[in-house]
């Protein structure tokens, strides 16, 4: 059965009301839905419905809300992930999507002191608006429920300033002595977790020292040196496996 993305704005009493251009194209043309075909819709909030489809047609798809899904159990860890954005073109584009797969609640991109990349006001913008359109993407196939909040982009000290509300808070790094990941989250059953994930050639001194100021905990991915992408999806991954 298909699945898609639709915010609840669209949803009035006991239909779903799509006049989006875009999202008619990918229903009619891409997934070639029919006329009285059953589909399944999800809000981004938690809420998904067992759809059937009575009106089609270029300007305009009302679905008949038939009925609605069991809400899912909350995650007892809930997990943000602040990572450094790679040089590389299109693989902070990856990063979401795994992500957002694998159930991470936020994700919030960094400028650190050794990031290359440099965007203006409107770069920014552009990124951000596609990294959504890919957190949905990759919610709509994976079987989420809840879209994951994709930040703008910070900066390091914006997100150490932001960062009081975590009841755990790690960082991972090549440089210090430090726990594993596994001990750091030994016996941990409920939280609010927020991991940050340093760029090429790690964090600096002075970001590694006022992160630790502010409650991060160093801690160790092994004796490999990894990619931030890979990092981040090593982390995310190891959290999920480990929640009681």
């Amino acid at each position: 059965m298909n699945r898609v993305f639709c915010p609840k704005e669209w949803f009035i009493k006991d239909y779903v009301i799509i006049l989006d251009r875009k999202q008619i194209h990918y229903l009619c043309d891409v997934l070639r839905i029919k006329l009285n075909e059953d589909i399944v819709v999800f809000d981004g909030s938690g809420n998904e419905y067992r759809c059937l489809s009575e009106e089609l047609s270029k300007n305009k798809i009302k679905l008949l809300i038939k009925e609605k899904a069991k809400m899912k159990t909350k995650r007892k860890i809930i997990l943000s992930i602040a990572c450094a954005l790679p040089k590389q073109k299109g693989r902070f584009d990856d990063l979401i999507d795994k992500l957002s797969q694998l159930g991470v609640e936020r994700i919030i991109p960094l400028f650190t002191e050794r990031v290359i990349l440099r965007w203006d006001a409107k770069q920014k913008d552009k990124h951000h608006q596609r990294w959504c359109k890919i957190a949905r993407a990759a919610c709509n196939q994976s079987g989420r429920t809840v879209l994951p909040v994709i930040e703008p982009v910070k900066s390091f000290t914006e997100l150490i300033a932001e960062a009081d509300s975590y009841d755990l808070k790690l960082i991972p790094t090549i440089i210090q002595k430090k726990h594993s990941l596994r001990d750091a989250l030994s016996g941990l059953e409920q939280a609010k977790m927020l991991v940050a994930i340093g760029p090429e050639g790690d964090f600096c001194d002075k970001e590694l020292a006022l992160a630790e100021r502010a409650g991060f905990k160093p801690v160790s991915l092994g004796e490999l040196v990894l990619r931030v992408d890979t990092a981040a999806v090593s982390v995310a991954a190891f959290v999920r496996l480990n929640e009681k």
